[in-house]
């Protein structure tokens, strides 16, 4: 059957997590090196005792998931509960799930596959983003990734999330109370429809991000702040700021462009630009506030 690899503390061993002077460890899991679980699951548990720590768990080395179905590619669940999670090495599953109190990922989790899997990041504060998360499908469809954090997501400009598919894009979604992104996201449709991206929160701000969900056979979708008019699917950010670094390209180098959406319940400001060009017709790009609209470039926004 499937393998399972399971590293976990319980309560009576709470005891183990000082040292001799009674300080609490810098790190209850710490996983170095390389785990390889073929055809099975790799779990990290730090919950029972992630109360103690400022980092609970650490994966600077190689977590490897594989399944000898390229439908089910395995799973890695990295769990630190009220703790931090910081990954720094390299995740590979065809199902990633990552949670703490505070997260940053400053590696790789990789769910490539025939068609993409699933990455799953969740943070209760502030999840920092620096690495390279990636959903690829190699023959098929892109697929999932998912940001949350109930506090601040920020973002370098050396954070790469790639949800393409060599048929159709895949879908990323970003929520968080205040997110701060130099991010780069693409749902690209190599010779399908572009994927979905999403980006929302209570405030919203793009500094240099490039978001991709341009397609082959049809643009894809942007929504940043909102849905269309602020309409139901996505909750409306309060504020949206997009920096003149800023690129949103929904365009179809064979079909008609895609919708990208720049939405806020109280205040935008569009200094982006946005390609929805389509070779059998421009797209739709809606721009706008239910209060304030403040200073749209229109010049760098593209349909025909």
């Amino acid at each position: 059957g499937d393998g399972f690899l399971s590293v976990g503390l319980p309560v009576s061993e709470l005891s183990d997590l000082v040292d001799a002077n009674g300080h609490a460890l810098s790190s209850l899991i710490d996983a170095g090196g390389a785990v390889h679980a073929e055809g099975g699951r790799i779990y990290l548990s730090a919950e029972a005792a992630s109360s103690l720590m400022m980092r609970a768990i650490n994966v600077p080395g190689d977590l490897i998931a594989s399944s000898v179905s390229h439908d089910a590619q395995g799973n890695i669940v990295l769990e630190a509960g009220a703790g931090g999670a910081t990954v720094t090495g390299n995740l590979s599953a065809g199902h990633i799930d990552v949670h703490g109190g505070n997260v940053a990922l400053g590696g790789s989790l990789n769910a490539d596959g025939v068609n993409g899997g699933a990455v799953n990041v969740a943070s209760d504060h502030d999840l920092l983003l620096a690495g390279h998360t990636s959903a690829r499908g190699s023959n098929g469809a892109g697929g999932a990734v998912n940001y949350s954090a109930g506090g601040q997501l920020i973002e370098t400009s050396a954070s790469v999330t790639d949800a393409s598919g060599a048929q159709a894009g895949g879908a990323i979604s970003v929520n968080a109370n205040d997110i701060l992104s130099s991010g780069n996201y693409a749902a690209r449709g190599v010779t399908g429809a572009g994927g979905r991206i999403d980006v929302t929160g209570g405030n919203v701000t793009l500094a240099s991000a490039h978001l991709d969900a341009s397609g082959r056979s049809q643009g894809g979708l942007v929504r940043v702040g909102g849905a269309y008019q602020g309409g139901a699917g996505l909750a409306p950010a309060s504020s949206v700021f997009l920096n003149d670094g800023v690129t949103i390209n929904v365009s179809s180098s064979g079909g008609a462009g895609g919708t990208a959406i720049v939405w806020s319940q109280n205040e935008t400001t569009m200094l982006g630009g946005v390609d929805a060009r389509g070779q059998r017709g421009g797209g739709f790009v809606e721009v706008s506030s239910a209060d304030t609209l403040r200073t749209v470039d229109l010049s760098r926004i593209v349909t025909g």
